[in-house]
């Protein structure tokens, strides 16, 4: 990602444009995909997809989390005592409304933050 100094509004427009999912675009580019992760199994999809559609996307969402926390911590965005370890979300997703808000925010933080961590990269 060498010219992403040049590239970072667009990138920024890019991952508001795409809701997020830029960030698996980044992660191939970063070559951060795990070859025996869990989500490189067919078969979970499968069985996700089965089971309905909310399980997929509780699976998607998942993934999605997983993909951006790993980017932005390739790309050394601060904060990684936080949003790196999973208590912190699953804490945020128990309590309501306050918990949830956060839940928010530290998503929204995860997935717009990198994009300026790529400025510097």
């Amino acid at each position: 990602m060498k010219q992403s100094n040049r590239n970072v509004l667009i990138y920024f427009i890019l991952n508001i444009i795409t809701l997020g999912l830029f960030t698996f675009y980044v992660a191939h580019k970063l070559d951060l995909y795990d070859k025996k992760a869990w989500y490189n199994r067919w078969y979970y999809w499968v069985l996700g997809f089965i089971c309905g559609i909310i399980p997929c996307l509780v699976m998607f969402l998942i993934f999605n989390i997983q993909i951006s926390i790993l980017v932005s911590e390739k790309l050394n965005v601060p904060g990684k005592e936080i949003y790196k370890y999973p208590y912190a979300w699953i804490i945020c997703l128990i309590v309501p409304v306050l918990g949830w808000t956060l839940f928010i925010l530290l998503y929204i933080y995860v997935h717009i933050w990198y994009v300026f961590s790529l400025k510097e990269s």
